[in-house]
Parts: structure tokens; C-alpha cells; sequence
């Protein structure tokens, strides 16, 4: 069976953003492949953190995960930091990794200011720099077939190619290279408070994002203050309409329709009516799911799910890892 592996940080709570962009493609996936879940803690650390909400946000999003409906027989969900073997393998691959390379790349650009101008200060924690060379580590121990990225995280993905590809080249057969697949449409999911920018779960401004566990009262207030136009017709227009064309694709995310689809059954209704059907329509999808998430996490079967995923990635990691020991001579 042909592998996909996908890692999901813990920074911040889950948005729908997440759900539809990332988690509803690997639950789409069924039994086609064999899924490696990472819930990416170390990628956590990156940048400041306090360890209850690490704590916190790992456990939840394994909880999610579950709660979703995952078939845990071909979807091994384990937390990154438990398999040492992804730090090991990420040091290996810094050192076939060129400064310059790091450098270059956009995310690294983006965050860095950001940090920067967030805490005052010209200094820049180094994990946000090597933060591509670990998720290189994550792909590559898993001789991964495929891995689904957002539009953000495409060049990551290429670093990925080039690395492996150039130890290959070096040593032998190291690394299978990966492909990476995306969802145009449903891949990014924009601001509720400015369509212009991506849904971010670390956002500081609450209304900007719907949480996966946010209560049907939040869900509505958010949605009915969601930004959109004047004009109160209701077409789908990125450019001219970024508002009501994201809340358009959020509903075609969640009722499995087509944006066409989508269009057909809510075009003669005004801004109001619409955003109202939208909040009803969440709610129904995501509070079953609230549910199960309530019952995994008092019961704590989170830790029987992950102890499991744990035991499947490690056998395939340690083996992996001392097979790229071996090709570049390390005794």
C-alpha cells in the first residue's frame, strides 16, 4: 500500500481551516493508503511556547483526529517527538542542506519578521530556520509516496525533492522521492475578518477563525460578522468578492458540494439569510464530532490510538534511519 505522511502542528487550536484543507482530504483517503499522522510537537517549539498549551494542543489534536471518524488500522497517529529518530535524521539531513538554501526560503522570510516585529527585538529563534529540514525528516523516514501540502508549504516540500536527491546522487538509493498533492480549491480557507489573508489558528483576533470546538453560539456570531460587500448578491468572485466567496467555499466544504453546486442552491438568497444557513450547516457537521472529542479525551483514548501509532512508526523509523547510517558510513 502507497504511503502518505502528514504533519500537523500543534501551535494553536484546530481551525476549519484545518479541518477542510488538511484533516477531511486524509479522512477522504479511506483505506487507499497507509497514512503516518504526525502531530508535529517539535515543530511546536520553534518558537516561544508554554508548555501546558503544547500539552494541551498535542492531545486535543490527536483527540480531533480520532473523533473525525480515522480508520486507526491504516492511519498511525503518534506525536513527533516520541520517535527520536525524526531529530536524528533532521541533524543528517542540516548537513546536507546549505545555509543559503534555508535562507531562501519564504516561510523563514515571512515568520521571521513577523517575530521579530512582534516581540521587539532583531533576533530570530533558530528553529523557525531549520524548521524545513525537519520536516524534510519527517517525510523521508517514512519513504512517504506522497505528501498533501498547502500552496505555503510547496517549496518546503521541493527543499524536501532536492535533499534527498542530491543524497542519492551522493551515496546511492538513500531516500524515495515524494510527490505532493494539493486541493486548489478547499486548500486554503481565508479570514473571516480579511478574506485577503489565510485562516490562522494562531491569529490573535478570535473572530477571525472558527475553532473545530468552538459552541454553536460562537459559530454564529462568527459567521454572521464575517466580512463580505455591499451588494448582497451572492456569486463567487475571488478578486471582487473575497468574502462572500470564502464563506461560499467553507459551505462547499462542509455540505460536499461543488462550488457550482454550492452557488445553485443559495444564489437568490441576501447575505443575511445565507450566513444563517452557513452557522446551521457547521453546527450540524461539527458538533457530532464535538461530541466523540469530548468522550476520547475523558476517557483518554487517545493514548491507546497513539501508543499503537507509536509502535508501527518507530518499527519503520529505526529501520529506515539505520539504513541511511549505513549508506553515509556511520558506524
Amino acid at each position: 500500500m502507497e504511503r502518505i505522511v502528514s504533519g500537523l502542528t500543534t501551535t494553536g487550536t484546530l481551525t476549519i481551516g484545518n479541518y477542510l484543507g488538511s484533516i477531511k482530504q486524509l479522512i477522504n483517503n479511506g483505506g487507499k493508503y497507509e497514512q503516518f499522522l504526525v502531530i508535529a510537537d517539535l515543530h511546536g517549539i520553534t518558537v516561544p511556547f508554554l508548555p501546558e498549551n503544547l500539552t494541551k494542543n498535542s492531545v486535543d489534536l490527536a483527540s480531533f483526529l480520532i473523533a473525525c471518524g480515522l480508520d486507526v488500522s491504516s492511519n498511525h497517529i503518534f506525536f513527533q517527538n516520541q520517535v527520536i529518530q525524526h531529530s536524528e535524521l533532521s541533524y543528517i539531513l542540516v548537513c546536507h542542506t546549505t545555509v543559503g538554501e534555508l535562507l531562501r526560503m519564504t516561510q523563514y522570510k515571512e515568520k521571521s519578521e513577523k517575530f521579530k516585529l512582534k516581540n521587539k527585538t532583531n533576533t530570530v529563534p533558530s528553529g523557525i530556520l531549520f524548521y524545513p529540514t525537519l520536516m524534510a525528516a519527517d517525510i523521508l523516514l517514512y519513504d512517504a509516496h506522497f505528501v498533501p501540502v498547502g500552496k505555503d508549504q510547496k517549496q518546503h516540500l521541493e527543499l524536501t525533492r532536492n535533499i534527498a536527491t542530491r543524497m542519492n546522487n551522493k551515496y546511492g538509493e538513500v531516500f524515495k522521492i515524494p510527490e505532493f498533492v494539493t486541493q486548489p480549491r478547499l486548500s486554503k480557507i481565508m479570514s473571516l475578518t480579511d478574506p485577503t489573508k489565510k485562516m490562522s489558528k494562531s491569529s490573535e483576533d478570535k473572530n477571525s477563525y472558527i475553532s473545530v470546538l468552538d459552541d454553536a453560539s460562537t459559530i454564529t456570531k462568527k459567521i454572521m460578522r464575517a466580512k463580505t460587500d455591499s451588494e448582497n448578491r451572492i456569486y463567487y468572485d475571488v478578486t471582487h468578492k473575497p468574502g462572500i466567496s470564502n464563506l461560499i467555499t467553507i459551505y462547499s466544504g462542509f455540505s460536499n458540494l461543488t462550488i457550482e453546486e454550492t452557488l445553485k442552491k443559495v444564489a437568490n438568497l441576501d447575505y443575511g439569510s445565507f450566513k444563517k444557513q452557513l452557522s446551521s450547516l457547521l453546527v450540524s457537521k461539527l458538533t457530532p464530532i464535538q461530541e466523540r472529542f469530548k468522550i476520547i479525551t475523558e476517557t483518554m483514548e487517545w493514548k491507546k490510538v497513539t501508543q499503537k501509532g507509536l509502535r508501527i512508526a518507530s518499527s519503520v523509523a529505526v529501520e529506515k534511519l539505520l539504513s541511511v547510517k549505513d549508506k553515509i558510513g556511520l558506524v
